[in-house]
């Protein structure tokens, strides 16, 4: 009967320490705070618009739950033909006009049936940077704002994405 005390204790000690573990989601590509909310991003491919411009996918889920609304982010740089060509401390301004080395960001909440763009906002700041590249991935931040057609703004307030492979 001792020995199963034991047990029974040792198991449910086990229990209560794994469910106080506040690890983030590790299968995800890109954390990002967005309204002061962590969302977690998968499936991040690097491809090309219609266009040849370079454009960055990904699909998220609020707090890394894949059941609740998905949110879909793509991030699009103009005048750069290849994800592979921007390298290390490689950086894009968000920008309402697209020239130069600038990037333009959606973020559609297909459930809500909301969208966002960078380009709606004629003072939309934030920047895109590539810290790292190495075997085939990259890893960098990102930070921008942009509206709807109604003028409701999305903070992406910190963004950061760590050994995304690159696609392209």
């Amino acid at each position: 009967m001792k020995n199963f005390q034991k047990l029974y204790f040792l198991a449910l000690f086990f229990v209560v320490a794994a469910c106080n573990v506040t690890e983030s989601d590790p299968g995800h590509d890109i954390t990002a705070t967005i309204n002061g909310e962590t969302w977690f991003f998968y499936n991040v491919t690097t491809d090309n618009t219609d266009e040849g411009d370079a454009m960055l996918r990904a699909q998220g889920y609020l707090n890394g739950d894949q059941g609740a609304e998905p949110a879909n982010l793509e991030i699009v740089f103009v005048g750069l033909s290849n994800i592979r060509d921007a390298g290390e401390g490689y950086t894009a301004d968000f920008a309402p006009t697209n020239a130069g080395t600038s990037a333009y960001a959606v973020v559609d909440f297909p459930d809500q049936n909301r969208h966002f763009n960078t380009t709606l906002d004629p003072e939309t700041t934030g920047t895109f940077t590539i810290t790292e590249v190495a075997n085939n991935t990259m890893s960098g931040n990102f930070r921008f704002k942009a509206k709807d057609r109604l003028g409701n703004v999305l903070d992406i307030e910190s963004a950061e994405f760590d050994d995304i492979e690159i696609d392209q």
